[in-house]
């Protein structure tokens, strides 16, 4: 069975003596408290620190986008596409961004949190709770 290709940030690394190596990772902290938080949960699995990890940048994209419907009421997909493309992963090309960003509005629309009262040509996404108003 092939195994898919994945696009992960690689370490740099540089020798520093002959028995040690500096490796220096990029990238940056998006929730200092949850950061913390995975550093003294020494208990959890890889598998369990990266569903951990989903779940948690899932609810950036959505808090980032509820705010921008509080603001704004609603939002278009070239809207949605603005506020979430540059947050993504870099190591995520232009399709895959695309894509990901298709995964989070069907999953919030199915779990009943936004609503689409466009067509899905031109979309015209509102939070659910300002339908129930």
């Amino acid at each position: 069975m092939k195994m898919p290709r994945r696009c992960f940030l690689m370490p740099d690394f540089d020798p520093i003596e002959p028995d040690r190596v500096l490796m220096t990772m990029s990238g940056g902290v998006v929730d200092l408290t949850y950061c913390r938080f995975l550093i003294q949960s020494t208990d959890f699995s890889l598998d369990d620190v990266m569903a951990l990890d989903q779940a948690q940048n899932g609810a950036f994209y959505f808090k980032l986008l509820m705010d921008y419907l509080e603001k704004f009421q609603e939002a278009s997909r070239a809207d949605i596409d603005k506020l979430l493309l540059g947050k993504l992963s870099d190591a995520l090309n232009e399709a895959q961004k695309s894509n990901k960003i298709n995964n989070l509005l069907t999953k919030w629309r199915r779990a009943g949190w936004i609503v689409n009262i466009g067509s899905d040509k031109v979309s015209r996404w509102v939070s659910a709770e300002k339908m129930q108003r």
